[in-house]
C-alpha cells in the first residue's frame, strides 16, 4: 500500500511541477519595434520618463522611443561620429540626474556623451584620452558617488561627472581585463583578469 502511495505521491509531485514550471501556452509579445536595418548594440531603460534608449551600430545614431507607444520619439546625431560602424561602448541610465551617459567610439579615442531624458538633448561630450573604441571592454556608473568607470586591457579611466574630469589608473599588463563589476554598498569596483587567476578592486570613493 505505501509503494502504491509513493508512486501516486511522485506522480502528482511531477504534474504540479510541470504545470508550475512550464511556459503557459499561447504565450505572445506583447509589441515590437521594426526599424529596417536596425542594428541595436546596446539598450537602456528610462524608467522615471518612460524611455526606450537604442544605441544604433549601423548608423551611430541614438534613438529614443516613447517607453508606452513604442513610436520613434528623438533620434540623436552625436556632434562627433563615429568613423565606422560597430563603435558602441556602453550606456548607462542614471534616473536620478535624468541623464544617459553613452560611450561611443571616435577617433582617436572614446567620447562619453551625456543627454539630457527631460528634453532628449545632449548636454556635452568628454573625451576620455588614450582609450581607443577597440580596447574599451567595460561602462559601469556609481550614481551614488557619481562616477562612471571605463577600462581596457591595462587601464581604468574613471570620469567624475560632477566636474567632467577624468582619471587613469594604470594596472599590470599581464592579461587582459575581461569584465567589470560595482559594489553599490562600498563603492568598490572589481575586475576580473582572463589570464592571472585574481580580482583586482578599485576603492571608488579614494579612486585607488
Amino acid at each position: 500500500m505505501n509503494t502504491i502511495m509513493n508512486k501516486w505521491q511522485r506522480v502528482f509531485f511531477l504534474l504540479v511541477n510541470t504545470l508550475v514550471l512550464s511556459p503557459v501556452l499561447g504565450q505572445t509579445v506583447i509589441d515590437s519595434i521594426i526599424r529596417p536595418g536596425l542594428a541595436p548594440a546596446g539598450l537602456a531603460v528610462y524608467e522615471k520618463g518612460n524611455k526606450l534608449c537604442v544605441f544604433d551600430d549601423r548608423t551611430n545614431h541614438l534613438l529614443i522611443y516613447d517607453g508606452a507607444t513604442l513610436a520613434l520619439g528623438k533620434e540623436i546625431v552625436f556632434s562627433h561620429p563615429p568613423d565606422d560602424p560597430f563603435s558602441f561602448c556602453g550606456m548607462a541610465v542614471n534616473e536620478a540626474e535624468s541623464e544617459l551617459y553613452i560611450g561611443i567610439g571616435t577617433r582617436p579615442e572614446v567620447r562619453v556623451a551625456i543627454v539630457d531624458l527631460t528634453s532628449d538633448s545632449v548636454l556635452t561630450e568628454i573625451p576620455v584620452p588614450n582609450l581607443l573604441p577597440q580596447s574599451a571592454c567595460g561602462f559601469i556608473l556609481d550614481p551614488v558617488l557619481n562616477k562612471l568607470f571605463l577600462n581596457n586591457s591595462s587601464e581604468v579611466f574613471i570620469i567624475d561627472l560632477s566636474t567632467n574630469t577624468v582619471i587613469k589608473i594604470s594596472l599590470p599588463v599581464d592579461g587582459f581585463h575581461i569584465d567589470m563589476s560595482l559594489n553599490p554598498v562600498t563603492h568598490e569596483v572589481f575586475l576580473a583578469n582572463s589570464s592571472v587567476p585574481k580580482l583586482r578592486i578599485i576603492n571608488g570613493i579614494t579612486t585607488q
